[in-house]
């Protein structure tokens, strides 16, 4: 299973670690929630997110994480005012 889940990885990541995100999307696309489902653990996406706020990345950690151990994930939302939050959560 990790050697499959690296090797998906591997291809649909960019070399940062950034899964690819339209610049005018708010949502996650159909790819990166196959990806991130494919970590085995519940992944919490907001039902609301403010008006102006767009989702900018989505970070994946696949293996050991040498700081928590585990597989993980970061989506960063932000507006173009500069306002932002973060949803990340390392299984583990």
């Amino acid at each position: 299973m990790n050697r499959v889940l690296v090797s998906l990885l591997a291809v649909l990541v960019l070399p940062t670690g950034t899964i690819a995100q339209a610049a005018d999307s708010g949502q996650l696309t159909s790819i990166q929630a196959r990806i991130l489902r494919g970590f085995g653990f519940k992944i919490a996406v907001p039902t609301y997110v403010p008006a102006g706020m767009k989702l900018e990345s989505v970070r994946t950690q696949a293996g050991e994480n040498p700081r928590f151990g585990g597989y993980g994930y970061t989506m960063l939302y932000r507006s173009n005012t500069g306002s932002c939050f973060a949803i990340e959560a390392v299984s583990g």
